[in-house]
């Protein structure tokens, strides 16, 4: 047990995935976004096959999202309706983006997936400077959650589309990030048992670990460190590193 600690901790794309994850858990506890397209973008970079990028994610996040779950139903921050909706969109989506993972080529997902995360990327960095319109509109959270869990499947991405959605159709960030997050836990078991059925627990990479422990460890004190970050600056890192991370991807597979 304690060689195969220390042949863990001697690996650098583990201790890169512990960074990330504890990275990326603080920017998602207050933004409710940023742990899946972090965590995406570094197994991506680094060459992870698509469906173990997929697996290893959703993976991590039912811990991670299990312990953020906690925290938020204890914070009265979940809205019941909200959570019955996007959950039943989530876990059909989550459905169908799995199957089409196990059944598109590999090589052709990754570029489909970084020009995906370029286009996520410019998204993300777009809604830094649009005004956010505060007016009521149809909420259409089934539909959100179904394309939410479909791009969760197939990029590991629930936050930058469901939370930006809702919160720009005038649902209260509290609630959304709150109930997003419960939602988002439910999405990443259907996908991690879909995947795994079909592929079997060698599709979920050791570099799980890595965010786990980094996401874990950061858990307790992400409310408190987030609090002096300021909102705008963490979502133009976010957008910049995907789109940064993606185009080199994009080259690598292209050129």
């Amino acid at each position: 047990m304690t060689e195969l600690l220390a042949d863990l901790l001697a690996n650098p794309n583990i201790l890169a995935a512990f960074g990330v994850g504890f990275v990326a858990q603080l920017l998602d506890g207050s933004l409710g976004m940023g742990f899946g397209v972090l965590s995406y973008t570094l197994l991506n970079g680094i060459g992870l096959d698509p469906k173990s990028v997929s697996a290893t994610v959703n993976a991590s996040k039912i811990f991670t999202g299990a312990a953020a779950s906690f925290s938020h139903v204890r914070e009265k921050n979940v809205n019941k309706s909200m959570l019955l909706r996007l959950g039943i969109g989530g876990v059909a989506g989550a459905l169908i983006g799995s199957m089409l993972l196990v059944t598109i080529h590999s090589d052709q997902l990754k570029i489909y997936v970084n020009i995906y995360l370029l286009f996520v990327g410019a998204v993300i960095l777009y809604r830094v400077y649009r005004p956010r319109q505060q007016l009521a509109k149809r909420q259409h959270r089934t539909i959100i959650g179904l394309f939410g869990g479909i791009l969760e499947a197939l990029a590991g991405i629930w936050g930058p589309f469901v939370t930006s959605s809702l919160v720009e159709r005038g649902s209260s960030p509290r609630y959304v990030v709150g109930t997003s997050t419960i939602a988002e836990t439910i999405v990443a078991v259907t996908v991690t048992t879909v995947l795994v059925g079909n592929l079997g627990f060698a599709a979920v990479s050791q570099l799980a670990l890595g965010l786990i422990s980094g996401a874990l460890l950061a858990a307790p004190i992400a409310a408190r460190l987030t609090k002096k970050l300021p909102t705008t600056v963490a979502i133009i890192c976010i957008g910049l590193l995907v789109i940064v991370t993606s185009l080199t991807r994009l080259a690598q597979q292209l050129l």
